[in-house]
């Protein structure tokens, strides 16, 4: 996924100078448990700080330095934290840089070259999705962006309306409201479904246009609305669209924005699958895959990486290694993202721990040779 531009500003500007990395978990609203977080903190800070026992002094005064400016950012006493986490990141020569995250993260401290930047991959949102919300009278619209919901202008279907008494009053003889026999309710039952025809068109095209060209679209409501929305909809949308019929028209703002978190969850996870597919596929048959740490390091040799999939395991295990590719692709312009919970597994032990789809093929010899 993309960094935020001052990120990318400050991972190229630092990639190799000594970085101070801190992830700090999100507070418990637990009152005995809040200051935890800060326990946390500083214990990782002297273990970091105890590492460098043998370096020289000018490295512990940076290293100090870097921890003054970075815990300046966070709160003080036992002042609760934020609800997920957050991440600072501070260099040697006085640049930092801090974000609040929308997503549980792995608590860490590291004085490394150049950010540590997958545990922040795994824990930063910068998906955007469209919620709609139907039934038979009104489309609701929201943007859900990093945990927050953004009201969108949605439909109000227009009433049905139906003949009434004649002028008010009792009708006179031969005065009748429906034709060739048809009763009042049968033509009210008609222009009833004539007029939510016209809504679920109405709100189908609402709901294309909002979602534009690549936002996730998550559809709740009454069940046979949100089929028939469903249905409606462009087919080269269908990748980006997740039926939550669970999720009401009344539902609240909090459970909106739980359910359909959710379900952007389950597109993640089914476009990293898909992703993973295309490489492991591509790295033996057209060469616009690589498939383990030694193949993704040759295909950046000659920058040929556009994006990178890390499997969690292997950038646990195998750290440095995994923080130089993803670094390396970043500054190669190309895109990294660490694989969800549900898609970690078949990274790690079917593509060894790291994928990489190629903006150029590679030779077929050298293909075979390194899948």
């Amino acid at each position: 996924m993309p960094l935020p531009l001052e990120l990318q500003r400050f991972l190229k500007a630092h990639h190799d100078t000594q970085v101070l990395s801190v992830l700090v978990e999100g507070a418990s609203a637990d009152p005995s448990v809040r200051r935890h977080w800060r326990i946390e903190v500083l214990r990782g800070i002297a273990d970091a700080r105890a590492a460098l026992f043998h370096d020289a002094p000018p490295d512990r005064v940076r290293f100090d330095q870097c921890v003054a400016r970075l815990m300046r950012h966070l709160p003080s006493g036992s002042t609760r934290l934020f609800t997920h986490g957050w991440a600072g990141f501070a260099s040697a020569d006085g640049d930092e840089y801090v974000e609040v995250l929308t997503r549980d993260v792995e608590p860490s401290v590291t004085w490394t070259v150049g950010p540590r930047i997958l545990p922040y991959l795994a824990a930063h949102d910068e998906s955007v999705a469209l919620v709609a919300l139907g039934d038979r009278h009104r489309l609701l619209a929201y943007q859900l962006s990093r945990g927050a919901l953004t009201d969108l202008e949605g439909i109000e279907s227009a009433a049905t309306s139906m003949p009434g008494t004649h002028m008010g009053g009792a009708p006179r003889v031969g005065f009748h409201v429906g034709t060739r026999g048809a009763t009042q309710a049968d033509a009210a039952d008609r222009a009833a479904r004539e007029a939510w025809h016209r809504h679920v068109t109405a709100s189908v095209q609402r709901i294309t246009q909002l979602a534009g060209d690549n936002l996730a679209i998550v559809i709740g409501g009454a069940s046979e609305t949100v089929s028939l929305l469903a249905d409606g909809l462009p087919d080269d949308l269908s990748t980006r669209v997740a039926l939550a019929p669970a999720l009401q028209v009344h539902a609240s703002r909090a459970e909106i924005v739980r359910v359909a978190g959710a379900a952007v969850g389950s597109l993640e996870a089914a476009r990293q699958r898909a992703l993973l597919r295309q490489v492991e596929e591509a790295s033996w048959s057209r060469g616009h895959g690589a498939l383990g740490a030694e193949a993704v390091a040759r295909a950046l040799e000659v920058g040929a990486v556009d994006r990178l999939l890390v499997g969690r395991a292997f950038a646990h295990q195998h750290r440095a290694t995994a923080e130089l590719l993803a670094q390396r692709t970043l500054l190669d312009g190309g895109e990294v993202e660490v694989a969800v919970p549900a898609v970690s597994a078949a990274v790690d032990e079917g593509a060894w721990g790291v994928a990489a789809r190629l903006r150029f093929a590679r030779s077929p010899a050298r293909a075979l040779q390194t899948a």
